[in-house]
């Protein structure tokens, strides 16, 4: 069973936001913003990302809530990483992609076919499994494609 996305360094902010009653995700999954404003799992065809969900949408309390770990610049996280990817390519400050082989949109891949799913770089920290008993790498997440603490969230009007 993957770990998920794991905030670790840096000064994450959490926030609680509605949660659409179709969107399923788990903890650990990254998530962003439906037209509603409603808390969804990310999918490679959204162009920003909001943060972190730290409970299964299933198992929100209170019921249609969402707390979310929402990284600031600096903010590091470690995250699974898909099979097929080898340590060469988590060299630090490599920009990779997210994948949801299973379910839970948190995999680390290099196989990022589209410029919005490459949301993250490597730290060049990793543990293939040695240490956790599962494939992680430290990540920071790249700013132009968060909702918030980026330059895409300044709105005018």
């Amino acid at each position: 069973m993957p770990l998920g996305i794991t905030p670790s360094a840096g000064p994450w902010q959490i926030r609680e936001f509605n949660s659409n009653s179709a969107a399923t995700y788990l903890a650990g999954s990254l998530v962003a913003f439906n037209g509603a404003r409603d808390v969804v799992e990310f999918t490679s065809v959204m162009s920003s990302y909001i943060g972190v969900a730290l409970n299964d949408s299933v198992n929100s309390q209170p019921r249609g809530k969402v707390q979310v770990a929402i990284p600031v610049p600096g903010c590091t996280c470690w995250s699974d990483i898909t099979t097929g990817v080898v340590a060469s390519t988590l060299s630090a400050g490599q920009a990779l992609g997210i994948a949801k082989p299973g379910n839970s949109f948190s995999f680390v891949t290099t196989l990022a076919t589209s410029v919005f799913s490459r949301i993250w770089a490597t730290t060049g920290k990793y543990d293939l499994g040695t240490t956790s008993g599962k494939s992680r790498v430290e990540m920071i997440f790249i700013s132009n494609e968060a909702t918030l603490w980026s330059v895409s969230s300044v709105s005018i009007g």
